[in-house]
């Protein structure tokens, strides 16, 4: 009975994720010859921004907070005080984040200064971050993260498609956003109550527990930030524009592949928390794995003429990175997958926060030697994302192992 239902919050995380990444898919190509090679470089440093606007305001509550609902779903009124805290933590740190992009937006000039463009990527950032998705993965309810987040992106695509018309139309491709995203959360919140949860005014000692217990995965998520939602923004800033256009576009279609697989470790990750089934952890990623090899063999081959069909023949200088891209991508769906979930099942999930801010230890001194030696480059930048993800994997993998050994001699 729970892997049925295990198996049926993959599907629903699945076509999530499908979502979250098709859309873009089917919107950027539009974009991108509305706006142009330039414009669309804009659109892709302003959300990069708002990826790591969002990183902070989160605080890592996508991990802790599925986490603890998954111990604690049938208490109602903990759940009611938790929900709250997390909430009224979140309100307060994008108070903080806007005014400190609304800062850095208008002293520097490395994005256009357009009052409209700012409005729609603080809006942006606000209702993306009250989306509940966190909470339906940790009572494990995620046919709702479904119709709220496929619901969101349709209507993304609408918008856009009705009113981005022109290369000057930048901040209305944000204002979109804003909307969609408002109608996820509003439908979101509706499916709490729905579930028969609510949500209460916390407890001051509730808010301290939920800061101090969310800090090591904050702290996680930021690292990954580090070398994921910043890498466009970084780009943009040193190299520019148009190199940011080329990196995000094809990070588009690794993030479309990460969509087929990501909802696996989402919804492993309260499952192994409950049950510590070690044998569906290994079954579900050797499943998985060898279609995953043949699909990215068959699209490195393709890479450049894939580029050219979703962007435009302006876009295909892209198809190296996108290559090292789809190589990226093996070495992530097994780190993700031996992270939170795996180190869940042995109860050691600090180890997964740990790997995850070694190596973002490892990026940051890429950069510094990067930029020190007057190389920061998109094809650089992917080399060491390539050589992270490969590090964090084996890494993981290792010291679960390890973990296993030492439970195995224990009993």
């Amino acid at each position: 009975m729970q892997e049925n239902n295990l198996k049926k919050n993959i599907v629903a995380m699945i076509i999530v994720q499908f979502s979250n990444y098709i859309a873009p898919l089917l919107v950027f190509p539009y974009l991108t010859r509305v706006l142009g090679l330039e414009g669309f470089g804009i659109v892709a440093m302003a959300m990069s921004l708002c990826a790591i606007a969002l990183v902070f305001i989160d605080y890592g509550f996508c991990l802790s907070a599925p986490h603890w609902l998954a111990k604690n779903k049938n208490k109602k009124d903990e759940v009611a005080n938790y929900v709250g805290a997390v909430y009224l933590i979140k309100v307060c740190l994008f108070l903080i984040v806007s005014l400190v992009i609304l800062f850095y937006l208008n002293i520097t000039n490395k994005i256009p200064h357009d009052p409209a463009l700012q409005f729609g990527l603080i809006a942006s950032i606000f209702f993306a971050s009250l989306q509940p998705s966190w909470f339906f993965v940790g009572i494990e309810r995620m046919k709702h993260v479904t119709t709220f987040m496929v619901a969101a992106k349709l209507s993304y695509l609408a918008l856009v498609f009705l009113f981005v018309k022109e290369h000057s139309q930048i901040s209305t491709v944000f204002i979109c956003f804003a909307i969609s995203s408002f109608f996820a959360s509003a439908i979101g919140f509706y499916f709490i109550y729905k579930e028969k949860y609510w949500i209460a005014f916390p407890h001051h000692s509730t808010i301290y527990i939920v800061i101090k217990n969310s800090a090591i995965f904050f702290i996680s998520r930021l690292a990954v930030g580090l070398y994921t939602s910043a890498s466009t923004f970084i780009i943009g800033t040193f190299v520019g524009f148009n190199a940011a256009a080329l990196y995000s576009s094809a990070e588009k279609i690794y993030q479309a592949g990460q969509s087929v697989t990501s909802p696996v470790s989402q919804v492993l990750f309260p499952y192994l928390t409950r049950t510590g089934n070690k044998k569906v952890l290994y079954k579900t990623v050797l499943l998985l794995l060898v279609p995953l090899v043949i699909g990215v063999s068959g699209c490195i081959y393709y890479a450049e003429n894939i580029m050219v069909l979703f962007f435009g023949t302006q876009f295909s200088d892209g198809a190296d990175i996108l290559r090292i891209f789809l190589v990226t991508l093996l070495f992530t769906f097994v780190s993700v997958n031996f992270g939170y979930p795996a180190f869940a099942s042995v109860g050691r999930v600090d180890f997964a926060n740990k790997t995850v801010i070694f190596a973002a230890t490892i990026q940051v001194v890429s950069l510094i030697i990067l930029y020190t030696t007057d190389n920061i480059s998109t094809i650089n930048l992917c080399y060491s994302i390539l050589f992270v993800e490969f590090v964090v994997m084996l890494t993981r993998v290792c010291l679960f192992f390890v973990q296993v050994k030492i439970q195995s001699s224990t009993t």
